[in-house]
């Protein structure tokens, strides 16, 4: 799978996460979509790069919205885990997962084509 394409599967993937949190959560507030707010502009990002002019640019910002996803979602389960419900716990968890899934493939990806000998 390529670049682009994995970054709009787990745009959708993180899409799909805060819906469900949201919905999950009764509701209750509105922080309960910010997987989705990092999953809708990754997708994107992942559509714009099918663009071959703008594919590094476009991974890039993908990665770097990735580790702020993962970032973010850490310092959130390391904040409340005390006083965060499991379900929170667990879409947090969700979240990070996905964001480092995508950034170890990417991270990957840039170290391979640098190291690629130009022909």
């Amino acid at each position: 799978m390529n670049m682009p394409t994995l970054a709009k599967v787990i745009g959708i993937l993180l899409t799909l996460l805060g819906i469900i949190a949201y919905t999950g959560s009764g509701m209750a507030s509105i922080t309960a979509m910010i997987p989705a707010i990092i999953g809708a502009p990754l997708f994107l990002l992942g559509s714009a790069a099918r663009n071959e002019r703008w594919r590094k640019h476009m991974m890039h910002a993908a990665a770097t919205l990735a580790l702020i996803g993962l970032a973010g979602a850490c310092m959130r389960m390391i904040s409340s885990a005390g006083s965060a419900t499991p379900f929170a716990l667990v879409t947090l968890a969700a979240m990070a997962l996905l964001c480092l899934v995508f950034l170890v493939f990417a991270v990957r990806s840039f170290i391979l084509a640098r190291t690629k000998t130009p022909t």
